[in-house]
């Protein structure tokens, strides 16, 4: 077993996994549920978070995901209200705010996604194993692609947030959500071993204790 594969299991390091109570199309979790796989055949499979995110919480949480798949297209990764249920639909449904790397009809970029549809891209192209971070603070989302953060996002100053929750939705509480398509695979770290970049600055692990 290598070291990589090695986490951490005691009663003060629960973190955050994905659900296999919340899933929905076709979709395989391993790796302690923090891997998803695509089913290989032109659907969508998803899942979300153990734990729920209160955009209200002044705390600052950071995770990464890195996709390993043979595919690239039309990964998702967000949040999506708790009131919502989780469907497997390109965008990752309504009330479903974050990222997707778009295919060819996107430029093969990475592009915003508010509510469901896209509405910006992020001029970045993907590429197999590019590590995307995810950093949330009172509803502000930042987005880094290989320890970058795109359209000059800094969330340690908190300035220029890739999407604000609270402009767009009166909901408080989110659930992570991962989406996939096709052969798409994304390995999630949400703090049960070490990043892979450091979290920014003010920014924990997604676990009980934070």
């Amino acid at each position: 077993v290598a070291t990589t594969d090695l986490t951490t299991d005691s009663p003060t390091q629960n973190h955050t996994i994905l659900s296999s109570n919340f899933t929905a199309g076709t979709v395989t979790l391993s790796e302690g549920n923090l891997t998803l796989l695509g089913s290989g055949s032109s659907v969508y499979g998803s899942s979300r978070s153990t734990f729920e995110i209160d955009v209200d919480d002044p705390s600052g949480y950071y995770f990464e995901a890195r996709n390993t798949g043979s595919a690239r297209d039309n990964i998702n990764i967000g949040f999506q209200d708790i009131s919502t249920a989780l469907s497997a639909t390109a965008y990752g449904g309504s009330n479903f705010y974050g990222l997707v790397s778009r295919g060819s009809g996107g430029s093969n970029q990475y592009w915003r996604i508010l509510g469901g549809s896209t509405d910006v891209t992020t001029s970045v192209a993907h590429a197999s194993n590019d590590w995307i971070g995810v950093a949330i603070k009172k509803g502000k989302v930042w987005f880094a692609i290989n320890n970058t953060y795109v359209l000059s996002g800094n969330p340690t100053t908190e300035a220029t947030p890739f999407l604000d929750i609270n402009e767009f939705s009166s909901s408080r509480r989110f659930f992570i959500t991962i989406e996939c398509f096709q052969n798409n695979k994304l390995e999630c770290n949400f703090g049960q071993k070490s990043f892979n970049y450091s979290a920014p600055t003010g920014y924990s692990a997604i676990q009980q204790d934070n």
